[in-house]
């Protein structure tokens, strides 16, 4: 990765400081994106009680796992307010309760 800055600055030598730290924000989002895709908090857990597997987590993890169960959740509360039905206990108060089960 270092590599491929290193390459870029040499193309481009007139680069400003805002470019060169927008690059890096760029290249840091793309790893942090392939990271989350290694990441053993959003897959299943395949452990003895469906426990998560500790010794696979690290600290860079948990953010991507935290955003992608915000974003599920968001999406779940969404569907049961864009829901054209009538509203009933089931699709409204059981559905709410069953969101959030990543």
């Amino acid at each position: 990765m270092i590599n491929l800055i290193t390459d870029v600055l040499r193309i481009n030598k007139k680069l400003d400081m805002n470019k060169i730290h927008i690059l890096l924000i760029i290249i840091l989002m793309n790893l942090g994106m392939a990271n989350a895709q290694n990441n053993p908090l959003l897959g299943d857990f395949n452990t003895p009680h469906k426990a998560a597997p500790f010794d696979k987590i690290e600290n860079e993890h948990f953010l991507p796992a935290f955003n992608k169960s915000i974003e599920v959740g968001e999406a779940e509360i969404k569907a049961i307010i864009d829901c054209k039905k009538k509203p009933t206990f089931e699709n409204t108060i059981v559905a709410l309760e069953n969101t959030g089960r990543l």
